[in-house]
């Protein structure tokens, strides 16, 4: 059966029986192109009216707001960071006893007593009241 599941796989993954040849790196130019391609393309993405809020009124401070969020991304020392945070997360959904003790009671939110789900609101229980989750 093992030796089935890995010919399927290998099936799969190869089907003209070999790995297919290496991607090519593009050159700078192309490298350039693309990005300009990246930026208009997320430009585009985004509704006009949400787009003049989040990003800004014109096309050109669109284009610069969009080029900063794209930028620390073409940092391989934050792709790294990024890349353990996520395989982080999935671990720790997977296996949550995997999980630091302090971390758990932060992600967690405070949930209220059966006795203050049973009360009735009043003035003094308002659910908009946040004095309740400093106390401990």
């Amino acid at each position: 059966m093992f030796t089935k599941a890995v010919s399927q796989g290998k099936k799969v993954l190869f089907p003209n029986g070999y790995p297919g040849p290496p991607a090519v790196n593009p050159t700078p130019e192309e490298q350039i192109l693309i990005r300009e391609q990246l930026e208009e393309r997320l430009c585009s993405l985004v509704p006009p009216i949400a787009s003049k809020l989040l990003f800004g009124p014109n096309l050109g401070m669109q284009r610069r707001t969009v080029r900063g969020i794209i930028d620390p991304l073409g940092s391989s020392k934050c792709n790294v960071h990024l890349l353990v945070l996520i395989l982080d997360a999935i671990l720790v959904c997977l296996f949550p006893e995997l999980a630091v003790g302090s971390a758990k009671g932060v992600m967690e939110m405070p949930t209220p007593s059966d006795q203050e789900r049973d009360t009735p609101l009043n003035s003094n229980n308002s659910p908009f009241d946040t004095s309740n989750l400093l106390e401990d």
